[in-house]
């Protein structure tokens, strides 16, 4: 009997644990799968991951420009609906099943505001024009006209953040916060063009990436935007999470244009090739400041 029951704990603790290694096992690959499904940056060297990720980038970017040219809601949604037809008629050639959906609740109505008539001048010629506060802003770029000696300040919290642009001379603009600084040299005309959303400055040539702009990164929430100016003449544009506290002037000679747009949503993108199966929310804020 001794012997039978010193046989039976001796199975009773080769099935316990073979089961616990099972159990590794299948957690082990759950693990695994997450992993690989969620960061499939890291399996670049996969065909299949690189598929997927190819596919991600693809629905952020075309959401994006499609959600710029939209002005509400349901002009969004019916732009994702045919695009998902559209890429999964491709996939499908393929062996591909691909989808992106609209997450409705996820839409922000945003505002875009604009002015371009190069005749009038910036905002604040008269005093600081403060057209934003605790607000996002994407798609911001400032076109001037400057001669040696004028410059405007965009501040985006109050005292705080801000940058100057500055005409030094007739063939060359400055671009300066409080520690960095970068030049460009313009053509006859002094016209320079700074994008906040790309970090670039183009005067007299391509647009070139300028380090005093780079400060815009560091903001992670919402912030205020100020217009500081001595009537420079100019124009700009950007689209705001928020509603515009901005009054145009009363004698009707106001260029500054204000319109129902939308500023961010969110759309579920899933991808399976039957060996790389994954999901991904994009949050689509095509040039936002700040991200």
């Amino acid at each position: 009997m001794a012997d039978v029951n010193e046989r039976g704990r001796g199975q009773m603790i080769l099935v316990t644990g073979l089961t616990l290694a099972v159990i590794l096992v299948a957690l082990a690959l759950v693990l695994n799968t997450a992993i690989y499904t969620e960061n499939l940056a890291t399996r670049s060297d996969d065909p299949g991951a690189s598929e997927a990720l190819r596919y991600f980038e693809s629905a952020d970017h075309d959401v994006g420009e499609g959600l710029d040219r939209t002005s509400s809601q349901d002009e969004l949604e019916t732009f994702v609906t045919e695009w998902d037809r559209s890429t999964g008629r491709e996939g499908a050639r393929d062996g591909v099943r691909t989808s992106v959906t609209l997450d409705e609740g996820s839409v922000v109505t945003g505002t875009r505001v604009y002015d371009t008539d190069e005749t009038t001048t910036l905002p604040g010629d008269d005093a600081d024009e403060e057209f934003l506060e605790g607000s996002r802003i994407r798609g911001f770029r400032v076109t001037a006209n400057l001669d040696a000696g004028e410059s405007f300040t965009v501040r985006f919290d109050g005292d705080g953040a801000g940058t100057t642009v500055e005409g030094v001379d007739a063939s060359t603009v400055r671009v300066s916060t409080d520690e960095e600084s970068c030049e460009v040299a313009v053509s006859e005309t002094g016209t320079v063009t700074v994008d906040f959303s790309a970090r670039t400055v183009t005067g007299d040539g391509d647009p070139r990436g300028c380090s005093a702009l780079d400060y815009t990164t560091d903001f992670g929430g919402t912030y205020d935007l100020e217009f500081e100016n001595t009537g420079v003449p100019g124009t700009f544009e950007f689209v705001t999470d928020s509603e515009v506290g901005y009054e145009p002037d009363e004698d009707g000679e106001d260029t500054v244009q204000v319109e129902e747009s939308v500023y961010s949503a969110t759309v579920e993108a899933t991808y399976d090739d039957g060996h790389v199966s994954a999901s991904r929310d994009i949050r689509v804020a095509p040039r936002e400041v700040g991200a």
